[in-house]
This record gives structure tokens, C-alpha cells and sequence, in this order.
């Protein structure tokens, strides 16, 4: 099954491709004037102090002002559109900041960024490429991943199955007047109907059955101080909904309570209390098979999502971060011939395991890759 992941690389992804190699060019080779592809201007409010342009942080977010140029008839973009109201996908206010972990280190940031009403403090929820409206985007500039399509084919491939996945467009930035290359304009991982669709807990929901969510927790880094909301074995577990800051012990304890009884019962079959009454199985195993088809290496370790509704059973995703996966030559931990759960290097909790070496779940697992593998299947 490993060696299939090729599979998927159908007259869509080729065409991907293409926009790549004709894209990605060196940000430093030429002066960017026009592209075919979106162009996102963002030009950040003056220092007071200095009267030059403000430089985007870590934490927190500063404001800018953002133009997306994107002409309507699909013609070629140029950035002197930027002046011609009708060309213009979104102009307004944003707050935006500097993302990620590790490609913090890159000359080529990542971003995260707020639309803002023009008080500078409301959301401004609106459409972004067509995307459903919402405040809360992403800037992925696809870091440690020079072929730049990486992210793109994995959230293709989870979406081809079924299940959610960040939306997102290609695009060139520029901020401040300095062209910063191709980047993905992408959806946030959030709580909302249109993205991970749970109800929002509150610090009020500290008994039964509102405490039962809804819940989005994540093994992963904990960059930006967000703390550690508990452990299993070396991996870490953070809040992502609620946000860290308001999470109360009950909470914390009911969903880490809830991940515990999963590795408990990992290899028990009952119908009464078994592993099936805790996960949602399919989301868990359209989770491992795009993940091990990607060989990705963050996985399991860390950009690794949960998230489980109110009354709803433990639920794996949406997949994240695929910057180092196919065998990505940045990391010794992409293994195209083995699987990423059990080769020895960042194998995150006991309880994949567990679940694979369930005869009952790997059954199901084998139904599933025989489903999407089937003749005619996309």
C-alpha cells in the first residue's frame, strides 16, 4: 500500500504542478510585477515612532491593510490592478502575525491574519475566494517543501474522501512593497460549521452533557506559550477549543480522560465498551491512510487534530501540515516503506499502535484502502 501513493497524482494534480513550475521562481530573481495566479498586497500601518512600516511579529498581531487582486474573467493579474476596485477579491483591514514552529526559522514566513472591520477591532467575516465567510486565514509559504505542492495534494486527497480539509488557493505575496514568492491562501482549523463543525464549549460547560464538547485538541509543539494541557507518553496535548487560556480543569480532565479510555480500549472489541463506542473508526482510518500514504513525518507527533462534538464520539482531524511528507529529503523520519507510526522517530501516543494491531480496526482499514484504490474511484 505504501508504494501507491502516486495514485492520486490524476490530470488535476498534474495541472497543479504546472502552475508550480511556472510560479515558483526565486523571489529575489526578477522585480514582480504580474502573475497568473491571485496577487495578495499587504501593507502594514506605519510605527508612529519611526513613520516606517510596522515589521509583522510573532505575537501579536499588528495592523495592515490587504488587497487581493484577482480579475473576475480568470485574465492575468498585475499589480498595478491594485488600484482598480473591480479587480479586487478583498480590500480592508487585517491583523496579522508570524505562524508556525520550525519554519519560524526560514527567510520565507508564515502568517496568520485576521479580516478586520475598519475600527480596527471587529472580525470582518467575508469570502475569500470563494471560500465560505469567515475571519481567521492563513498565509502558508509551504516552508522546507520545495516542490511546493505537498500540502496542496494531501488536504486533496482528505477532501476526495470525504472529510474536511482547509480550502485554500494559490497565491503570490507581497508585503510592503517586497515580493515574498508563492504561498497557499488557506482556511484556519476552527470551530464552525463550514470548518470543523462542533459546537463551541464554554467555561460555563463543566458538567454533564454539556462538558462532552465540543472539544478541538492537537498533539503538538506548544510554540507561541500556549501550555501543555496533559501528556501521553513523551507527546503533548494542547487546546485549541476551547482556547488554552480558557480551559477549566473539568474540561481538561474530561478529554483527557476520553483519550486515555480510547488507548484503554484500544484492543477490545465489545460492542458495549469497546473502542468502537469512544472513536468515530472511519474518521480514524481515513486519518492513518492519507497521513501513511504521505508518509508524513509530523504526524502523530505533532500538527496532529482531534476534535469531538457534544455527545459525539473522539473524531481524528482535519489532517495538518504536510510540509515534510513523500519522502521529503528536510527530515530522516519520512519513511516511503515504512509505516510512520511504528518506525522508531516521533511515533506520537501508544494508542495507534494499539488500533493497528486490533485485527478488527486493520480489517476495516483494509476495507477502506481496497474502496478508494477501486477501479474508477478518483
Amino acid at each position: 500500500m505504501k508504494k501507491l501513493y502516486f495514485i492520486k497524482l490524476n490530470t488535476i494534480t498534474k495541472i497543479i504542478w504546472l502552475i508550480v513550475l511556472i510560479t515558483s521562481y526565486s523571489a529575489t530573481a526578477q522585480t514582480f510585477t504580474d502573475s497568473n495566479l491571485p496577487i495578495v498586497i499587504i501593507t502594514t500601518d506605519n510605527d508612529p515612532n519611526t513613520n516606517l512600516p510596522l515589521e509583522i511579529l510573532d505575537d501579536p498581531k499588528i495592523l495592515a491593510t490587504m488587497k487581493i487582486i484577482k480579475r473576475p474573467d480568470g485574465s492575468r493579474n498585475y499589480v498595478t490592478d491594485q488600484n482598480t476596485a473591480s479587480f479586487l477579491n478583498y480590500n480592508g483591514r487585517i491583523g496579522i502575525e508570524i505562524r508556525g514552529s520550525s519554519t519560524q526559522t526560514l527567510p520565507k514566513k508564515q502568517y496568520s491574519l485576521t479580516t478586520l472591520k475598519a475600527d480596527n477591532i471587529s472580525n470582518n467575516n467575508v469570502s475569500i475566494f470563494g471560500m465560505p465567510s469567515e475571519n481567521d486565514w492563513i498565509l502558508n509559504g509551504l516552508g522546507f517543501d520545495p516542490s511546493l505542492i505537498r500540502d496542496y495534494m494531501a488536504y486533496y486527497m482528505s477532501r476526495e474522501l470525504g472529510n474536511y480539509a482547509s480550502k485554500r488557493e494559490f497565491c503570490e505575496v507581497v508585503i510592503n512593497g517586497n515580493y515574498k514568492g508563492l504561498y497557499v491562501f488557506q482556511e484556519k482549523i476552527k470551530s464552525n460549521e463550514n470548518r470543523v463543525n462542533v459546537l463551541k464549549i464554554e467555561a460555563t460547560d463543566n458538567t454533564l452533557p454539556n462538558i462532552t464538547g465540543g472539544y478541538i485538541t492537537k498533539a503538538d509543539k506548544t510554540t507561541g506559550g500556549d501550555p501543555v494541557a496533559f501528556w501521553m507518553d513523551e507527546t503533548k496535548f494542547v487546546h485549541d477549543l476551547p482556547k488554552p487560556e480558557n480551559a477549566t480543569p473539568e474540561q481538561t480532565q474530561y478529554i483527557e480522560a476520553e483519550f486515555n479510555r480510547m488507548q484503554d480500549h484500544a484492543y477490545d472489541d465489545d460492542l458495549i465498551d469497546g473502542y468502537r463506542t469512544i472513536i468515530d473508526v472511519p474518521s480514524f482510518v481515513d486519518f492513518m491512510l492519507v497521513n501513511e500514504l504521505c508518509s508524513n513525518a509530523d504526524v502523530y507527533q505533532s500538527s496532529t487534530f482531534f476534535h469531538k462534538d457534544r455527545g459525539g464520539k473522539l473524531r481524528a482531524g482535519p489532517v495538518w501540515d504536510f510540509n515534510q511528507s513523500f519522502g521529503s529529503t528536510f527530515t530522516n523520519s519520512s519513511h516511503v516503506d515504512q509505516w510512520q507510526f511504528n518506525n522508531g522517530n516521533r511515533i506520537g501516543p501508544p494508542f495507534w499502535s494499539y488500533l493497528f494491531d486490533n485485527s478488527d480496526f486493520r480489517c476495516v482499514l483494509a476495507k477502506r484502502w481496497n474502496e478508494v484504490k477501486a477501479p474508477g474511484k478518483p
